[in-house]
């Protein structure tokens, strides 16, 4: 079960008052039935997570390059992952929540369709692009 406290530790650190803030979101967005119903909407959940990453790494100011060097991936998977042309596995998307201070990421996939609704809703409310291609 993730909750505040396994989320330090999957971070390895003290949350900031800012990623606070941003997991208490998605404890109000799970009890929000507009979101549930919007959520609900979603045919295809995996074609969200490499937009909803890219916003992540954008708002954690990273380049593709300076990510894949902390990743010690290449550029070009980093490409390939945010535009859904790479899975990944549940360890690399923790990694990649450590990397870019992402812990309502890391929150908001355990949520399932919730978490990715209040996610794409929460970096829209900051200015971050989420753009689904299909």
């Amino acid at each position: 079960m993730l909750n505040l406290e396994n989320l330090s530790k999957i971070m390895e650190r003290e949350l900031t008052a800012k990623e606070l803030e941003r997991i208490m979101y998605f404890e109000e967005a799970a009890k929000d039935p507009i979101v549930i119903n919007k959520a609900n909407s979603i045919s295809h959940e995996g074609d969200y997570f490499g937009p909803i990453m890219a916003a992540c790494r954008k708002r954690a100011e990273l380049s593709q390059e300076k990510l894949a060097l902390m990743l010690n991936y290449s550029t070009s998977k980093i490409a390939k992952i945010e535009t859904n042309n790479q899975p990944v596995k549940m360890d690399f998307l923790m990694e990649w929540s450590k990397c870019t201070n992402s812990p309502d990421f890391a929150l908001g996939m355990m949520y399932g369709k919730i978490g990715l609704i209040a996610m794409m809703n929460k970096l829209k409310s900051e200015g971050y692009k989420v753009v689904i291609k299909r």
